[in-house]
């Protein structure tokens, strides 16, 4: 429990703070997606980032209970799963990123996403 409450504290700060920065600022987020697509060493060097949170995350807490801890545990595999594919697959998925569509509306079902689930991950961390 106190685990999941510490990466709960972590987690639920940031994905808020990227929530409102793109409810805020959603033209200078697409604007830096496409840009992001385009830097090859800055995918490879996130995904090695994503690739060290989503085995710590797994290391700690790997509890598959439908709760917080949950949501905690299923962001640390797609954190692990997205960045393992980046790294063996870099060509390939530089591609697919690049070719994303950076919408009014994806960013919008984006923010409200991180929102939620931040919102969400605090209110457990302070409980």
């Amino acid at each position: 429990m106190e685990t999941s409450a510490y990466l709960a504290s972590l987690l639920g700060p940031i994905m808020v703070f990227v929530g409102i920065g793109l409810f805020i600022n959603s033209s200078f987020y697409k604007k830096i997606g496409k840009e992001f697509a385009k830097e090859k060493g800055m995918l490879l060097f996130s995904a090695m980032l994503g690739m060290l949170w989503g085995l710590a995350i797994i290391y700690a807490h790997n509890i598959w209970a439908f709760s917080a801890e949950w949501v905690i545990t299923l962001l640390g595999w797609i954190m692990l799963i997205k960045s393992a594919l980046f790294l063996a697959f870099p060509e390939d998925l530089s591609k697919i990123v690049s070719k994303i569509k950076y919408t009014g509306k994806s960013i919008k079902i984006f923010w409200i996403i991180y929102l939620l689930i931040g919102i969400y991950l605090i209110g457990y961390s302070i409980l």
